[in-house]
This record gives C-alpha cells, structure tokens and sequence, in this order.
C-alpha cells in the first residue's frame, strides 16, 4: 500500500488523506471531557428522586426546563458601577406551556439558600398553578418538598453543601419539569452579592 501511494494515485492518496485525519480526531477525542456540573446533571435527570410508599408508580415524562430570562445578563442602568447590594437572582424557565418565575438567593454566611417562585401556564392569563408538587433534590435525594398554593407561589429554603441540585415539578400525572441549580447558578449568586 505504501509503495502504490508513492506511485502517485490522486485517489487513494485524498483517501488516506481522510483516513488520517480521522485517526487524528480520535486521538484528541478523547482528551476532551464534558463540565462535571454537565455530566451530574444528566445523571440525576436519569435517576428517580425516592417517592413515598404507597405513591402510583408509572412512566412519567422528565423534561428539563429551559432558561428564558436571567437578571444576572441583564445590563446595568446607566450610571451603576455594580451589582452589590442586590442580594438574589431572578430567572425564569419555560417547559412547554408552563412557565416557572424563580428568585435565587444564596447566603456567603452559610450554605442556606431560598428559592421563591412561581408556576403558571403561558396562556396569557398568567393564572397560577395550584397545588404542583415540588421538591429540592440530590442525586435520589429529597432533601425538601413543598407545593403551590392558590397563586402558584412557592418557597423552599434549605441548607446544603452540594452545588448540584435540582429542583422537580410533578406538572401533573404524566410530566415531571427539572430546573438544574448547577455550579453557574450558585458561583454568579454569590458574586451578585
């Protein structure tokens, strides 16, 4: 094969050209790896948070919620030098129809954070969704759980030192909505304040 390449065949000399170059993708492949924050993530999408005995077991739809508004990119008004003294974080995500308001607000004293939101159907009306499940989780963890109330309006408050935690959405029978509180979200809440 060597010698028949030397001879000069344009054609297998483009296709050994391609093969080599593919070769060397595959080499360098794999010294790339995904963020750590990225890889738990999709895991604990993967994993079923623990559920209480005696609850209907049955497929459920997970969907990862994603983000549509975030204060923290939001431009500063003119004449502002800095962010301080603002203290929490407003984000907004949408799964679907449904829409889910979050205020962010960590702590640099202690670990505890506040979550404090919102859940409606993008319909208009911005009505509330009454009485949605909703659970702070690590791993297959519930760590705390709550639900709306006639508004749609939430709080979770929680104090913990992992920084890769999620926060699950029972939308209805059929449909779970996950909000991944990943290692952006925490390392930007602490610089905003």
């Amino acid at each position: 094969m060597t010698s028949h390449l030397k001879s000069g065949c344009e054609s297998c000399a483009k296709e050994k050209a391609v093969w080599s170059k593919l070769a060397g993708f595959a080499k360098t492949e794999a010294e790339f790896e995904p963020p750590a924050h990225v890889v738990n993530a999709a895991k604990a999408l993967m994993q079923a948070p623990k559920r209480e005995i005696g609850e209907k077991a049955g497929l459920r739809v997970r969907e990862i919620a994603e983000l549509v508004f975030d204060s923290f990119l939001t431009p500063q008004l003119a004449g502002v030098r800095s962010a301080a003294g603002v203290g929490s974080r407003q984000l907004l995500y949408r799964a679907g129809e449904v829409m889910i308001d979050v205020r962010f607000e960590a702590s640099d004293e202690s670990e505890r954070f506040a979550l404090t939101g919102q859940v409606f159907r993008d319909q208009g009306s911005k009505v509330g969704m009454t009485r949605v499940p909703i659970s702070l989780i690590s791993g297959k963890n519930e760590l705390a759980r709550t639900s709306t109330n006639q508004f749609g309006e939430f709080y979770i408050e929680h104090e913990s030192a992992d920084k890769n935690l999620q926060v699950s959405l029972e939308v209805n029978s059929e449909k779970d909505v996950f909000i991944p509180l990943d290692e952006s979200i925490w390392r930007i809440a602490h610089q905003v304040k």
